[in-house]
C-alpha cells in the first residue's frame, strides 16, 4: 500500500506549488476551458478514445471562457496539469 500511494504521488497532480511544465497564452486557456477534453486530445495530451469514457465527452457544452475571472486565468495560480488530469483519468 504504502507502494502504492508514493506512486500516486509521484505522478498525480496535486496542485501544491505554483505553475507546471503547461504553458498557455490567454487565449489557449479559454480554448482549454471552451473545449474541455476535446483541447487536451488535439494538443496531444490524449487520444480520441479517451474522449468516449469521459462523462459528456470531456465537454461542457456552452462553457464561456468569459465568465472565468480573471484572478482564475492568472498564470501564477493556474492549474492546468490538474485540469488534464481531470480530463483524462
Amino acid at each position: 500500500m504504502d507502494d502504492l500511494l508514493r506512486a500516486l504521488a509521484r505522478f498525480v497532480p496535486a496542485g501544491v506549488g505554483r505553475g507546471g511544465h503547461v504553458r498557455l497564452s490567454r487565449g489557449e486557456l479559454d480554448e482549454l476551458l471552451e473545449l474541455g477534453a476535446h483541447w487536451a486530445v488535439g494538443d496531444g495530451y490524449g487520444d480520441k478514445k479517451d474522449l468516449e469514457h469521459i462523462e459528456d465527452n470531456g465537454r461542457l457544452l456552452g462553457a464561456d471562457p468569459s465568465k472565468v475571472s480573471d484572478k482564475a486565468k492568472n498564470p501564477e495560480i493556474s492549474h492546468v496539469p490538474e485540469m488534464l488530469f481531470c480530463f483524462l483519468f
